[in-house]
């Protein structure tokens, strides 16, 4: 199951990203806390992963798009994503992990194209290269804890 986990990540920022905001914004950490926690009874490592999910769900919520907090304080959008993926890394420095805010940024600067387009309904969804990489790399560094 774990090997799947930042796929399943990835799969929660990409739906997040286009439609169901939920999904991202507390779909991830959510997620992650269930997953992470499963099986665990130790206090402290639960405490841990509580503090995660307040510290990651606020950072998924801020956004980083055109109509974003962070682009109008910053207003280019390649500077917006490199800092949205930086403050994303953050609250991971909590568990050691140094580069994710190196990682993330560079994974949120990534611009790519589609891979194609599928309808459910009457709405389409694209296959986000951009998005794939950004959130499973999110994902990976997620199961580093």
């Amino acid at each position: 199951m774990i090997y799947f986990f930042p796929i399943l990540i990835m799969v929660l920022g990409m739906v997040g990203g286009q439609s169901f905001k939920f999904a991202r914004r507390y779909g991830i950490p959510t997620f992650a806390l269930t997953i992470k926690s499963f099986g665990q009874t130790k206090s402290k490592k639960r405490k841990t992963w509580l503090l995660f999910l307040l510290l990651i769900s606020p950072l998924l919520s801020l956004g980083y798009g055109e109509n974003s907090k962070l682009m109008k304080w910053i207003g280019s959008d390649w500077l917006v994503r490199i800092v949205y993926g930086f403050l994303l890394g953050l609250p991971f420095l909590v568990w050691n992990i140094w580069y994710a805010p190196i990682v993330l940024a560079c994974a949120w600067s990534v611009r790519a194209g589609s891979l194609g387009t599928f309808k459910i309904g009457k709405k389409s969804y694209d296959i986000l290269v951009e998005d794939m990489v950004r959130y499973f790399s999110l994902g990976v560094i997620i199961s580093l804890i």
